[in-house]
């Protein structure tokens, strides 16, 4: 490291910043010089960084040495500090050596784990999908009228507690989202991706067992459009309930989480019988499910 003749070492005088012992610390420098060289003494495991604000430098230096962990651990410390870049920069400004800083790792150690950042999100869903039990009692049932209403309603639910703060994993991937949309439309497509192999089958399974059953009338649009029409249907009512102020005053929220499941369900074609026997509309989201508990037993 170089800086100018009145630039000294912390401990001769110079000001610490920060410091958290001898692996991490920030120093500032008085300089007059327009350039300041700083020299890693161990390339690859130390990372330097510097800024010049008002005559001052500001150099920071951060250990980059892995600390051991097990190959599982380590890929889980790369989504664990992935997601939420993602939902600050949005996925188009969240790089590869964005998530290596995060995690304190190189990003040649990133790519030893994950080739791309596409293939660290598409991870991260199928752990969100993998560990939701409502998504496996959804898997697991036949397919029928009242799945096809346990999914509107599950969707319904998902997204207005996304929007409303209380469920701070799916706010996060609902506001990464609606970013992409007016980016590149990557991470909306490994979204959608994943939400076509997971969820979609299941829903068009159980509205065509509904209409063969005489609970639902045959649409124009085939099933499987009808699933995105209303899940695009729900992502924008929660998109607008997102700033801090909504963008409409709508009733409170368990009112309107059942108003908007009824206008799904007479959306995708379900009679009202089926829905009076099948959507429990008069009941909380929550006592709704235990009820779909209770059956199950």
């Amino acid at each position: 490291m170089t800086c100018d003749k009145r630039g000294r070492k912390a401990g001769d005088g110079v000001e610490q910043a920060t410091g958290a012992g001898p692996a991490q610390g920030s120093y500032i420098y008085h300089i007059d010089l327009t350039m300041i060289l700083l020299f890693s003494p161990k390339a690859g495991r130390r990372r330097a960084q510097f800024r010049l604000t008002g005559g001052e430098c500001v150099f920071t230096y951060y250990n980059m040495q892995p600390s051991r962990l097990s190959r599982d651990d380590r890929r889980q410390q790369i989504l664990d500090c992935a997601l939420p870049l993602f939902a600050r920069h949005g996925f188009a400004g969240t790089t590869t050596r964005r998530i290596a800083d995060a995690a304190r790792i190189s990003e040649a150690l990133l790519f030893k784990h994950f080739p791309n950042k596409v293939a660290i999100y598409a991870e991260i869903l199928a752990g969100i999908c993998s560990a939701d039990p409502g998504l496996t009692r959804l898997q697991a049932a036949a397919p029928s009228t009242h799945t096809l209403v346990q999914i509107v309603r599950s969707m319904v639910h998902y997204f207005l507690k996304a929007a409303d703060g209380s469920d701070a994993e799916g706010n996060q991937k609902l506001r990464l989202t609606l970013a992409s949309y007016l980016e590149d439309g990557e991470f909306a497509q490994v979204l959608a991706d994943k939400v076509e192999q997971i969820v979609a089958p299941i829903f068009v399974a159980s509205l065509q067992q509904a209409i063969a059953a005489g609970d639902a009338q045959s649409a124009m649009a085939s099933p499987r459009d009808l699933f995105w029409f209303a899940h695009h249907t729900v992502c924008t009512l929660a998109a607008i309930q997102l700033p801090f102020q909504p963008v409409l005053d709508y009733p409170p929220a368990d009112k309107v989480e059942r108003e908007v499941c009824e206008y799904i369900l007479r959306g995708i074609g379900l009679t009202d019988a089926a829905i009076a026997a099948h959507g429990g509309l008069d009941l909380p989201f929550e006592a709704f499910e235990s009820s779909v508990l209770e059956v199950a037993k």
